[in-house]
């Protein structure tokens, strides 16, 4: 007999609103952040090869952010 021991809030991760809101905040915090901390340095015409893995880290932080608060909130209260 097999066991399931998928956790409770798998589900809710890759649910599809839950997703497209996560993207949309990433999007928008995450072109606000990279304007306020390398606008400077794109505007002056530069782009060093940091900013190749800066740049999708500041779009992914603000992303994992949304969606593990909104797991843990469909978890917390499973109610709503």
């Amino acid at each position: 007999m097999a066991v399931d021991t998928q956790p409770q809030s798998a589900p809710r991760l890759v649910n599809g609103a839950v997703l497209l809101r996560s993207l949309l905040i990433a999007v928008f915090v995450g072109t606000i952040l990279t304007a306020i901390n390398q606008g400077n340095i794109i505007l002056d015409g530069h782009f060093p090869e940091s900013l190749y893995w800066k740049i999708p880290l500041t779009y992914c932080v603000p992303f994992l952010v949304a969606t593990a608060g909104a797991v843990l909130n469909a978890r917390d209260n499973p109610h709503l």
